[in-house]
């Protein structure tokens, strides 16, 4: 088993993602842990990745990234996989 650190905002359980197909380029804000959402018939979160990082220091630079542009505050958070 695996730790990883994750971008959260434990107020509303969201987590930071990025879509597979445009690798880390855009950035999405999902409900953690991640459940289908169907959209005319397709899961449109299928293609969702959270972001993970083995050092917490690269976690805590994406979420401070990430606050700085919005008022969900986002902090690093250990997971186990």
């Amino acid at each position: 088993m695996s730790k990883y650190y994750i971008c959260l905002n434990k107020e509303k359980d969201i987590a930071l993602y990025y879509l597979k197909t445009l690798h880390r380029k855009r950035i999405y804000r999902q409900s953690y842990p991640l459940e289908p959402y169907i959209f005319k018939g397709k899961d449109i979160n299928r293609g969702l990745e959270l972001f993970k990082y083995k050092n917490i220091k690269n976690a805590q630079n994406l979420c401070d990234d990430i606050n700085s542009k919005q008022s969900i505050i986002f902090e690093p958070v250990e997971i186990k996989e």
